[in-house]
This record gives C-alpha cells, structure tokens and sequence, in this order.
C-alpha cells in the first residue's frame, strides 16, 4: 500500500520539477534554438506524411492571417 503513494507522489513531484525546467530552459538561448527545431521537424513531418494534426496552426494562419501577423508581430518584439 505504501508503494502506491511513494509513486504518486514521485509522479507528482517529477512533473513539477520538470514542468519548472522546461519553463526555465525555454528562455536560454539553446532551449530557443532546440524548440525550433522541433518545430522544424513537425512540419516536415506534417508534410512529408500529410499529417493534419501537426497543421493545425497553418490552419489557423489561412482562417485568421491579421491575428498570425499580430502574434508574429509580438513574438518578433519579445525576443
């Protein structure tokens, strides 16, 4: 019985600890550089396989453009 709250809360605790990381590590130069090219990746994958989940924000740029250029816009003035 024992095993069971040692595990929830190590589960618990590691998600934390690691939501923490990646939160932190987004802001580094490297976190920067690593996340795009995950998202490079994606969208290779997306098209290569013709994968519609990975579209989903080329979606929304075609059905929103002028929302697309504002979030570019401020992502541009955040870095």
């Amino acid at each position: 019985m024992m095993f069971w709250y040692y595990w929830a809360l190590k589960a618990i605790a590691g998600g934390i600890i690691g939501s923490a990381f990646a939160n932190w590590f987004q802001g580094t130069k490297v976190g920067i550089w690593f996340f795009k090219k995950i998202e490079n990746i994606m969208h290779w994958a997306a098209d290569r396989y013709n994968l519609e989940i990975l579209k989903t924000e080329s979606r929304f740029a075609k059905k929103y453009p002028t929302i697309m250029e504002r979030l570019e816009k401020l992502e541009k003035k955040r870095k």
